[in-house]
């Protein structure tokens, strides 16, 4: 919105003031997620798991803490995406959001499918955050594009 309203007034400093500022709150933000989420993770999937068996429990307690810690680490990918997103879109680059869903979607099912195949199973956490690298790079490079040609 803050995007969309300055580039309508002209007010492209202001544009390129505020992604800043985004940028530094959602890093500062992750930061803080991360580190919550390691030192409280565990504790927090006990709160959603319940077996009779403990060893089942502990398993399952244990790959849910190395996806929290993984989703942790990189969290700043997935606000990158968010933030350069919303830019475009502010800019009224609406049509990349499409593109960028379907590069998320084969980036997805591709490390599924490898990690499947070589019977690695935490490739699926690899395959989310693979889909938040390509789709974020994508919004990254299109922004600074539009924003060069847009904001002169």
């Amino acid at each position: 919105t803050s995007v969309g309203q300055n580039y309508g007034a002209g007010e492209h400093d202001r544009i390129r003031k505020g992604m800043r500022s985004a940028l530094g709150l959602f890093l500062c933000t992750a930061l803080v997620l991360a580190v919550l989420m390691f030192a409280f993770g565990r504790p927090i999937t006990g709160l959603f798991l319940s077996a009779d068996d403990p060893q089942l429990l502990a398993e399952s307690a244990d790959v849910a803490y190395t996806y929290f810690r993984v989703m942790a680490v990189c969290l700043p990918i997935l606000y990158l995406l968010y933030l350069y997103q919303a830019g475009l879109q502010g800019l009224g680059q609406t049509g990349i959001g499409m593109v960028v869903g379907v590069v998320e979607l084969v980036l997805r099912i591709a490390f599924a499918l490898f990690s499947a195949g070589i019977h690695w199973p935490f490739g699926l956490f690899v395959a989310e955050v693979s889909a938040w690298w390509g789709g974020g790079l994508i919004f990254l490079v299109s922004y600074y594009r539009a924003a060069r040609k847009l904001l002169r």
